[in-house]
């Protein structure tokens, strides 16, 4: 008996829709595991961000100073084949990075240049910033307040150093607070003396002044300090001010020390007879200029001396 050709096996059709669903799939992914097989061990392609550069050369490129140990040898030739880039990059690493890391520079920085050795700021010159003396190292040892015979205007004064060096009075001031401001410029030897002389040198014309100065006296009474460099005061004639301890406006005479203070009874008018010098009329001076004064009591100058 002869089936209709209508009907067909359904077994048949199961076995073969099984077998176009397998056949589909080993078509699709039989290429991607072989290709995986074939790549095991290789390195992984470059990125497409850094592609390698056609170039047949590369040569390393520095943003900073060439380390001075660099190799001057150039690195290994690229190309295209895809079997060298396991070899390629580790090179590539190995001479690029140091050149772009390590920029060792040979000039000095700016810190070094602005910062010298301290040692060399050091000034190879002593200190000339002034110094200070004793009180009474140089004395006022003679003041003509009253002039000359030859005019009241010839005033004259007498500074004594009754030590046993020489002294420079450069950079010393004697003044009378007012119109007298004289600044030194004379050395004076040991148990020596110096002339200071009002206006010119002829108000004692037989003696020459160690040193001219300008200003006047008064005769109602005045005072003197002496101050050192520094500003010092070393000694002083009539520091109290007020009428002079000594000497008279109408004999002329001058006012001489006694001792190495200050105080009004260590200063007598002159007495000699006759004097030391001669005025610029020819008349003996009233006075000891540049000597020992004519009165010696027991009061002593520092050393010991009489003035």
């Amino acid at each position: 008996m002869t089936l209709p050709k209508s009907r067909t096996n359904p077994a048949r059709g199961v076995v073969g829709v099984g077998f176009l669903l397998l056949l589909f799939i080993a078509c699709c992914f039989i290429p991607v595991l072989a290709g995986q097989a074939s790549g095991i061990g290789d390195e992984p392609p470059l990125t497409p961000t850094n592609p390698i550069s056609p170039s047949p050369t590369i040569l390393p490129v520095s943003t900073g100073t060439a380390s001075p140990t660099s190799s001057p040898t150039e690195p290994p030739l690229l190309t295209q084949n895809p079997t060298a880039t396991t070899s390629i990059i580790p090179s590539l690493t190995a001479t690029l990075i140091p050149s772009t890391v390590e920029t060792p520079t040979t000039s000095p920085s700016a810190t070094q240049i602005s910062s010298p050795n301290p040692t060399h700021t050091r000034s190879p010159h002593p200190s000339t910033e002034p110094v200070g003396f004793p009180v009474g190292s140089i004395l006022i040892s003679e003041v003509a307040w009253a002039g000359t015979q030859a005019s009241a205007h010839d005033e004259w004064i007498e500074l004594y150093n009754p030590g046993e060096e020489t002294m420079n009075l450069q950079g010393w001031i004697l003044t009378d607070g007012a119109d007298i401001t004289i600044l030194l410029e004379l050395s004076i030897a040991p148990h020596s003396f110096a002339l200071l002389e009002r206006t010119d040198d002829s108000t004692v014309a037989s003696i020459p002044a160690d040193q001219i100065y300008t200003g006047s006296l008064k005769n109602s009474g005045d005072e003197l300090h002496l101050y050192d460099p520094i500003g010092k005061v070393i000694d002083s004639a009539n520091a109290g001010g007020g009428t002079w301890p000594a000497s008279h406006a109408d004999s002329r005479s001058s006012m001489e020390r006694r001792g190495g203070e200050d105080p009004p009874g260590n200063w007598a008018t002159f007495l000699g007879f006759g004097g030391h010098g001669y005025d610029s009329a020819g008349n003996l001076i009233h006075g000891t200029p540049r000597g020992v004064n004519s009165i010696h009591l027991p009061s002593p100058t520092p050393d010991g001396s009489p003035l």
